[in-house]
């Protein structure tokens, strides 16, 4: 994530355009065998790892890719110095929302800790970059929990 966010930093916005660009193209390569693919067991094998956690970080950040490359473009772009601050300077408060939710899942099932996440997200943001950042940390929480507890989508808050 360091070289990805300073590179990011050193070229700008020109650089998410330029990284949108091969997301885009890498995910209409890959989108007829998605259904199949894209899950957390796939990532496993792909990865050739027995972390379940690791391999769900990559699925994660896979789904926000596509997000903040698609229909989440615009606000990724409208925020994406608040979005490199926030994870370079205050990442550890990023890690702590994440954190809490993995230990709140791990103990049981409630779709209130999907909503305690995206909470915490748009909280970190909103305390960095006020309230349209705070609708973008929201969206990405959102797209997150979307793909990591889908049985939690209709509880999620409204942006």
């Amino acid at each position: 994530m360091d070289k990805y966010t300073n590179y990011l930093f050193a070229q700008g916005p020109k650089a998410m355009t330029q990284i949108c660009t091969w997301i885009n193209k890498k995910n209409t390569c890959e989108m007829p065998f998605s259904a199949d693919c894209h899950n957390v067991d796939s990532y496993m094998k792909i990865f050739n790892t027995q972390d379940f956690v690791e391999a769900d970080n990559f699925f994660t950040t896979e789904a926000i890719n596509v997000w903040e490359c698609g229909p989440g473009y615009d606000m990724t772009m409208d925020n994406f110095y608040c979005k490199l601050t926030i994870h370079n300077q205050h990442d550890d408060e990023l890690k702590s929302c994440e954190t809490q939710v993995l230990d709140n899942f791990n103990h049981d099932f409630n779709c209130k800790y999907a909503n305690q996440y995206v909470s915490c997200v748009t909280n970190v943001y909103q305390k960095y970059c006020g309230i349209a950042a705070a609708k973008f940390g929201c969206n990405w929480a959102e797209v997150a929990m979307k793909v990591d507890v889908p049985q939690c989508n209709n509880t999620l808050p409204v942006c």
